[in-house]
């Protein structure tokens, strides 16, 4: 189906197979949807699509867009977390005629970064307060009744983590835009290492 700007339809096609063909028209790039299947043994079978609305052109309907943007709208439609960080990147430039807003792709482009960067002083704070509230006797069988609770805990630990850097993401990228809160990301980033180094450094016996 085919729309304007104001949501009317302006054309509807349905058809049983479809090719995508890019399409140059009056140098600019443009999609070419063929959905007039031929018949490679018999030239005069075939299957022609039905047009519901609209008027019919030969072959199939233009849209005015690129393959390679349709290709990432595609993937867009599966989800975020299924993006790889670079189409989050070109997705944030490429969808906004599309009715997806960037702060969409760059919010969760710090959420990707925000939850491997941070994870390793995360990890030293965790070593260092294991280490302080470690137990003194050593009892000898508490851990294994530990073992089924542990795996569950830790997940939500993760799930916990992964939340509070997404909501903190979307919440920067709203406020201050994408280069300042990337910036203040990696200054947050810097200082949290470092503190925790000088804290880890600190423990003794």
């Amino acid at each position: 189906m085919l729309f304007d700007v104001n949501n009317n339809l302006l054309a509807s096609v349905t058809s049983r197979f479809a090719k995508l063909l890019p399409f140059i028209l009056n140098e600019k790039e443009q999609l070419f949807v063929l959905t007039h299947a031929l018949d490679r043994d018999n030239e005069e079978k075939g299957l022609k699509s039905e047009w519901l609305v609209g008027e019919e052109t030969p072959g199939g309907i233009l849209l005015d867009i690129s393959y390679d943007d349709f290709l990432i709208l595609t993937q867009v439609r599966r989800g975020l977390s299924n993006l790889q960080i670079n189409t989050l990147f070109t997705a944030a430039k490429k969808t906004n005629n599309a009715g997806y807003i960037p702060q969409i792709f760059q919010a969760e482009i710090l959420n990707r970064f925000g939850s491997s960067l941070f994870f390793l002083p995360m990890a030293i704070f965790v070593i260092i307060i294991a280490w302080r509230y470690r137990t003194k006797a050593r009892p000898r069988y508490l851990f294994v009744l530990l073992l089924p609770i542990l795996p569950v805990v830790f997940h939500g630990l993760v799930f916990l983590y992964r939340s509070v850097f997404n909501i903190i993401g979307i919440w920067l990228v709203i406020s201050f835009g994408f280069i300042p809160a990337l910036v203040l990301f990696i200054v947050t980033l810097a200082l949290l290492l470092f503190i925790s180094l000088i804290a880890l450094s600190a423990q003794h016996g």
